[in-house]
Order: C-alpha cells, then structure tokens, then sequence
C-alpha cells in the first residue's frame, strides 16, 4: 500500500462550484490506477478521506458567515456556517459545527464531518469515528459516504478489513454513479475479492466508469480488450480506450500504445 499524505490542501473543501475558478469537484489522491489482470493485494486503495465531493453544497449567503457579530449560530443552520468556518480555515470551529449539524442528521455534514476525522483537520486523526460518520450518511444514500465507507474496509482502516463489506458500498456508490465506486467494484470482480470472481461483470463495472471520463477504467478496459477477459479479444477497442486514457494523461496507457498494441 502506498503511504497516503493528508489531504491538507488549499480550497480542498470548496463548497460550491461557483466558488471553483476552475469549476472543479473537490478532490485529493484518487484510487491509484492497476491493470485489471493485477491481483487484489497489489491495488493501492486510497484513504477515504481522498474521496471526492461531487455533490456540491450550497454556498452560505453573504450575510450567514460563521460568528457573525458574535453571535453563536442559528441551530437550523450549523452546516453552512460550518462551510464558512472552514473557508476562513477555521477548522476547529467548523469541526464542530458539521458535528452539530451531523447530530441533527445532515448526511452532508456526516460525511463531511467523518472527513475531517480522517484527515485529522480540527481535531485529532480518528479513522474509527470517520467510519462512524460515514455510515450514517452512507445509510442516507450519501454517494461519496458510501465509497468512503467501502474504502475503509478494503483498507481494515478505523473498520475490521472486510473485502464483502467493501463491495457492498462500493456497489452502493456505483448503483448511484458514482465513477470511481464503479470502477474499484470493477477491480472486486476482476480480482474476486468480496464477490465471486467475474470478469464479465468487471468489464461491465469499468465500461461505466470509463464512459464517464475515468481514466483508470479507461485503461483497465483495454486491457480487458487486449486480453480477451470478460469481452471477445479485440485489439481496435483495446486501442481506442488506451488513447482516451492516454489523451487524459494517463501514463500507463500512453506507454501501451508506444508499444503498438
């Protein structure tokens, strides 16, 4: 496994795309990217605090910032202050405030407010209680939740390691779209951990996780192409999803077609 840093980063939490000059999701380290013949014990599977938010929350108004002439927050209101405090890089503060509003049962602030235990911003690292907060909103349906949740037990991290227990919220996130949820589902099935071993099922999973754009599925399904696993060997679709991840940057897959598949 490789050794995750902290996603301590600037504008790691910005809450609203408006806010994104680049108009981007909220991200940190993805799921490092293996081909689909690897076995399961070789795939680097990241925290799941490098989960991306790609439900976008609602920025606060203007006039609803986080401690605003003193006064302590409305009760109905504890997750956009929060936002706010974490956008002036208070953390502490806004780690209690997504807290309150993750009591309250806000599935946004529950999956946000696990984040920052993984992470370790406001408070003190606990990945226990990430896995606590995720459930919760995992349970509700939130997305990225489910796929944070089915991280930390491919990882045994804050959970016992439990490779059927990551598949189920991995299949959960992926059922709801989510891309790199259906693409680690893919990589279960490729490699039988957690569910019977299935290429057809695994090709089926990266197929919708590389019409998305995800690079990583991208490639592992030309490979399924190349290799004929789950698919009819064919050369010209192994090509064509080895250039679309390479035209995404993708090292791996602009190797491959150096070497003219």
């Amino acid at each position: 496994m490789m050794k995750i840093q902290k996603a301590v980063l600037f504008g790691l939490f910005c809450f609203s795309l408006a806010s994104c000059s680049s108009n981007k999701t909220i991200e940190s380290t993805p799921v490092t990217p293996v081909s689909s013949a690897t076995p399961v014990s070789s795939m680097a599977v990241s925290r799941s605090a490098t989960v991306q938010l790609a439900e976008a929350t609602p920025s606060p108004k203007k006039n609803e910032g986080f401690g605003s002439r003193g006064s302590s927050p409305s009760v109905a209101e504890p997750f956009s202050n929060g936002i706010t405090a974490y956008n002036n890089r208070d953390y502490t503060a806004a780690a209690k405030l997504f807290r309150q509003a993750a009591e309250q049962g806000n599935p946004k602030a529950q999956f946000l407010f696990g984040l920052m235990n993984a992470n370790g911003q406001g408070l003190a690292q606990n990945n226990q209680e990430a896995a606590k907060w995720y459930q919760k909103a995992a349970e509700q349906g939130h997305t990225q939740a489910q796929f944070g949740l089915g991280q930390l037990y491919s990882k045994g991290e804050g959970v016992a390691q439990d490779d059927k227990q990551a598949a189920k919220w991995y299949e959960q996130a992926a059922q709801r779209g989510y891309a790199q949820a259906q693409y680690s589902l893919g990589l279960m099935y490729a490699n039988g951990k957690g569910v019977p071993q299935n290429d057809r099922q695994a090709v089926k999973w990266y197929y919708k996780a590389a019409k998305q754009g995800y690079a990583q599925a991208q490639y592992d399904l030309g490979v399924m192409y190349t290799e004929g696993r789950g698919v009819n060997k064919n050369d010209e679709k192994a090509v064509k999803w080895y250039q679309k991840a390479a035209d995404q940057g993708l090292t791996k897959a602009q190797t491959t077609l150096e070497k003219d598949v």
